[in-house]
């Protein structure tokens, strides 16, 4: 949650208009030991619509000192749960069997971590008509995106190199 808003408004400098996207997601990260005798695995990802619609997502990756990091995702009241009960079920349902074996044959290392994101942000500083000289709005202070995609990494990684390409012509071109 960037608090550039706040700032500004404390300055005394106009707020950029937030517009928002509602997603109502909600996920939940577990750590796990993999279980001796597995494969080695990299990532396993499970895509699934219900037969109601609702969509579910469960992404399975490595990650050092022989773990895996679960995720768990759903929108609106199919969140999955905090607790690592709820966790452990959420991935025995799960269609792909990556994901129901693990939660058979492994404990989560600790509690689960369970994250919400209520909506996407957009902020319109491009719309203001005065803005402090010196400051960049850059990354999660001008959007927020979709945390599931990546996009939000992608969006302020592009924001940087903009940045530093700019600063580099203005170092060039500026006695």
């Amino acid at each position: 949650m960037t608090r550039i808003g706040t700032w500004l408004r404390e300055g005394g400098w106009p707020e950029a208009t937030t517009r928002r996207m509602h997603v109502d997601l909600g996920y939940t990260t577990a750590l796990f030991p993999r279980p001796a005798g597995r494969p080695d695995a990299t990532l396993a990802q499970s895509l699934t619509t219900l037969p109601d619609g609702r969509l579910r997502m469960s992404t399975l990756g490595r990650v050092e000192g022989d773990r895996w990091i679960v995720l768990t995702a759903g929108y609106a009241d199919d969140r999955p749960g905090r607790s690592g009960y709820e966790f452990l079920l959420r991935c025995k349902q799960d269609p792909a069997a990556a994901f129901r074996q693990l939660a058979e044959e492994a404990e989560p290392i600790g509690d689960p971590a369970a994250y919400r994101h209520p909506d996407n942000r957009r902020r319109d500083f491009h719309l203001l008509d005065r803005f402090p000289a010196g400051l960049v709005a850059a990354g999660d202070s001008l959007a927020s995106c979709n945390p599931i995609y990546g996009q939000g990494m992608s969006s302020a990684a592009m924001h940087a190199a903009c940045l530093a390409a700019h600063l580099v012509r203005a170092s060039v071109t500026d006695p």
